[in-house]
């Protein structure tokens, strides 16, 4: 080895290492073999070894000899995963190129498509350096193959990347070895569009001089002249009009015009650039939108000035028959609202399904006071309807709109009108929540009108006979809080309708409900409270024991929705716990089929009655069992006494309906209790009857184990548990029932068709069933009375 390694090579190769690490190294001193020098280091943080080293400072001569020594030329850097030729080139051309020159002839052909952890290839590195010597290196290798590689998420060739980076100069030589001008990347863009979108002409000139095509689509079915359109580059449009040939009529996916671009973006200069080249100005899209629409709902006040100089119509409507004025109330554009004004737009077109007005728009909208104001001094009408009959003053008040309130009242809006609903605009914002708006309402009717407008007003109904106390009632607490409302909002818009001497008595015309009736069922204690102070004992008794037309009263209502604390109120406040619906349901029942037990109890320390029945005999006990709740029948039955083996009006008992509903935890609980599983209701069937016909083979299994002898058990028509179970084709209630009684399962018939369980399951078509019962021994050949199968 000393024969090739001299002391001048030693210290070219030492030279290179960093300063620092030399300093800290224990062989500092001169280095006298190769071998030495190749262990003294390797850098831990980066992973660099010597050539790499010699290559980031340009020591070529050094690199050469590492070679030839056979230095590792494939190693990469730990962390950027760099390999010589990324290093290489990152230096200045003149050395770069020296150093490429050395390495290329001796790497294996895949480093030079080799990414690093970033996903660029040496080509890349040195491209985005601007170095145009490494390239042309580089790519006198394997050209082809470095071409064809993409970068980064929008996977682009190395010409596309050229032209992002604007360089001219590697552009060319990326042509001049074999680059694809009209190469697509994954936005399905050529360079071409690149060009075009940055309004570099130079780049579209070189690329005409290319031959490259001037209409190919992108993903989004946009073309270059598209995308120059977008930008508003003016002269991109004129190359490729002139030079690619390109078509200024080409439309995008949605039916857009270059027009609509131009529209979109707001460049007045190329849309009439576009216009003396042939462009339409009243072409629609497939939305029938044109392109002052599309300025409008942008605010493009200056584009809009240029389209409606050249001819557009500026009442022209969409395909929903919206104009510009429209949208660009909606999207909030009061400058272009005042040009569309100026060029005469009409303020009384209806649009939309809605049949809105821009003044309906303007009230429904955030901050389109501006817009509203605009209008109404340009002539809108404060009171003109939409299809269902509201004017602006609706939409505001159902919006919370207080300034576009107030501009519209000063503008004569007569807030007395009525929506086809019967409606009024105090109606919507109390079924809102909005209590400023209710305020400035009453406010402006008694300052205008008088106190007794006022109470007209407040006691106004609507079609279905609602007045605004019955829709303040009705208002959820949760969806005020999460707009951020005050708790307090309902009852305080109670009470300004209460003062304004709202009825509390006031019911609906079809189903006959006061405003204590939705403040039961939406749980508005407060309000309910607000109500209540303001009335007599014997008013109250009245006004809470007053039916509806399904017979429920507000505590009814309440002990349905599970309201406790509004259930209380009523109690307190002499509401009977005796009122019957029309089914003859009690408070109790309705709140033991919910599941409701802090309400159950409440009622019965009113003395409820326990084992109070329906019309079809249900109990509270009933309904709780059926429903699955555990708990509440202990409840019922340990702490109340209620009757364990009531029955209905079909001698059903709480465990039948356990039982039947496959309550198998309450069926534990009644059982537990000495409810009678032998207890048969008026067609003879037994809890266990009802389970094995609903398939409710655990249930099915308790009774067994509880009582043996049930399985056996037959009804009034002669049918056991597994006839029941074989008609409906159950087989896991029967192998229950087997696991018992095998043979009496397979053998037993009904009293009525002498029929098997077999027969009765092949009646039905239930093969699985048949085939099980075939495995447990049952007998194919057995008849029934009638002496042939399936009767």
């Amino acid at each position: 080895m000393t024969r090739f390694f001299s002391s001048n090579w030693v210290n070219q190769i030492y030279s290179v290492i960093p300063v620092g690490v030399r300093a800290t190294n224990p062989r500092a001193e001169p280095v006298n073999s190769l071998k030495m020098l190749f262990k003294l280091y390797v850098h831990k943080d980066d992973g660099l070894t010597p050539i790499h080293i010699a290559v980031l400072h340009g020591r070529d001569e050094t690199v050469r000899f590492l070679i030839f020594k056979r230095a590792d030329v494939t190693a990469v850097t730990s962390k950027k995963k760099n390999n010589v030729l990324h290093l290489a080139c990152t230096r200045p051309s003149g050395n770069g190129t020296a150093i490429l020159k050395v390495l290329l002839p001796v790497v294996p052909r895949d480093t030079r498509i080799t990414k690093d952890a970033d996903g660029n290839i040496p080509l890349f590195t040195a491209l985005y350096v601007g170095n145009k010597s490494a390239c042309q290196e580089l790519l006198s290798y394997a050209g082809h193959e470095q071409m064809r590689v993409q970068a980064g998420e929008t996977k682009d060739t190395p010409l596309h990347l050229a032209f992002r980076r604007k360089d001219l100069d590697i552009a060319r030589v990326f042509v001049d070895h074999g680059a694809n001008v009209d190469a697509k990347n994954g936005e399905g863009q050529t360079p071409l569009h690149i060009a075009a979108e940055r309004g570099e002409d130079n780049l579209v000139k070189f690329l005409y001089l290319c031959k490259a095509k001037g209409n190919v689509a992108d993903n989004e079915d946009r073309t270059p002249i598209h995308l120059a359109a977008m930008n508003g580059h003016t002269k991109i449009i004129e190359l490729l009009t002139e030079k690619f040939r390109v078509s200024v009529f080409d439309r995008t996916k949605d039916g857009s015009t270059l027009m609509h671009i131009a529209s979109l973006h707001g460049h007045p200069e190329t849309a009439m650039a576009l216009y003396r080249k042939g462009v339409p100005l009243q072409m629609p899209n497939k939305g029938g939108a044109r392109s002052l629409h599309i300025a409008a709902r942008h605010g493009h006040s200056a584009m809009i000035s240029k389209l409606l100089e050249k001819g557009e119509k500026v009442d022209a409507t969409t395909n929903d028959n919206y104009t510009a004025l429209h949208l660009a109330v909606e999207f909030g554009r009061p400058n272009v609202v005042e040009t569309l004004l100026g060029f005469g737009a009409q303020v009384h077109i209806k649009g939309g399904k809605e049949q809105e007005t821009p003044l309906h728009i303007a009230a429904r909208v955030d901050g389109g006071d501006k817009c509203a104001s605009m209008l109404l001094k340009s002539g809108a009408d404060p009171n003109i309807t939409m299809e269902n009959g509201e004017t602006p003053l609706h939409v505001a008040a159902r919006h919370g709109r207080l300034r576009i309130i107030r501009l519209l009242l000063n503008d004569y809006a007569n807030p007395l009108y009525k929506s086809k609903d019967g409606e009024t605009p105090l109606h919507q914002a109390c079924r809102h929540g909005h209590l400023r708006v209710v305020k400035e309402l009453l406010t402006f009717i008694q300052r205008e009108r008088g106190e007794v407008e006022v109470n007209k007003y407040i006691n106004s109904v609507t079609s279905k006979g609602e007045s605004a106390l019955h829709y303040a009632s009705r208002l959820n607490q949760k969806q005020l809080e999460a707009r951020g409302a005050s708790p307090d909002t309902g009852r305080e818009i109670a009470k300004l309708l209460l003062d304004g001497g709202a009825s509390v008595h006031s019911q609906t015309k079809e189903n006959h409900e006061t405003a204590f009736h939705y403040c039961a069922r939406e749980g508005n204690n407060d309000i309910m409270k607000e109500m209540l102070g303001r009335m007599n004992a014997v008013e109250c008794q009245r006004a809470l024991n007053k039916q509806s037309a399904k017979g429920w009263s507000p505590l009814l209502l309440a002990c349905n929705k599970g309201h406790y604390e509004v259930a209380k109120t009523l109690l307190e406040n002499n509401a009977r716990v005796d009122v019957f619906d029309n089914e003859g349901r009690s408070g109790l029942h309705l709140a033991s089929e919910q599941g409701f037990q802090d309400v159950c109890g409440i009622l019965l320390q009113y003395r409820a009655f326990i084992n109070a029945k329906s019309r079809v005999g249900l109990t509270s006990l009933h309904m709780a069992a059926q429903k699955g709740y555990t708990k509440l029948c202990l409840f019922l039955i340990q702490e109340h006494n209620a009757f364990v083996d009531v029955v209905t009006l079909k001698k059903q008992t709480p465990l039948h309906l356990a039982a039947k509903s496959g309550q198998l935890e309450v069926c534990k609980v009644l059982l537990g209790l000495r409810a009678n599983p032998d207890a048969a209701d008026d067609h003879g069937q037994k809890p266990i009857h009802l389970a094995a016909e609903n398939n409710h083979s655990e249930v099915i299994k308790l009774f067994l184990k509880h009582q043996a002898s049930l399985a056996s058990s037959s009804t009034k028509n002669g049918s056991t548990c597994a006839h029941l179970a074989a008609e409906k084709g159950s087989i896991s209630v029967l192998e229950e029932l087997m696991k018992f009684d095998k043979q009496g399962v397979i053998s037993a018939r009904n009293r009525s068709t002498d029929a098997t369980a077999l027969q009765l399951a092949a009646e039905g078509g239930h093969a699985d069933l048949v085939k099980t019962l075939l495995n447990a021994g049952a007998v194919a050949t057995d008849e029934n009375r009638v002496h042939h199968f399936g009767n």
